[in-house]
């Protein structure tokens, strides 16, 4: 996930997937803040979390961004520390 030299701040792995709601575990000295953008893949494509809310456990609750279709437990999730970015202007 560093083809773009991307640092991230901690790794957790998907716990739960319900449509566009997807659980996140990580260790607890690693927890997300709201708002952080996660990320993962399926396949080839790049998928990008945002945290909605933190659960006991460990568990951050994320919206996903685009389709889950494919994306499975266990899969390794990466918090950039930041919030979701969208370029404006030219």
């Amino acid at each position: 996930m560093t083809e773009n030299k991307q640092e991230y701040i901690a790794e957790g792995r998907i716990n739960r997937v319900t449509g566009s709601v997807v659980d996140v575990i990580f260790d607890e000295k690693d927890l997300p803040k709201i708002y952080d953008a996660l990320e993962t893949k399926i396949g080839d494509k790049k998928l990008v979390l945002e945290v909605e809310q933190l659960l006991p456990n460990n568990i951050a609750r994320c919206l996903a961004m685009s389709d889950t279709d494919g994306l499975e437990r266990s899969t390794p999730v990466f918090n950039t520390g930041k919030p979701i970015s969208v370029p404006v202007g030219i």
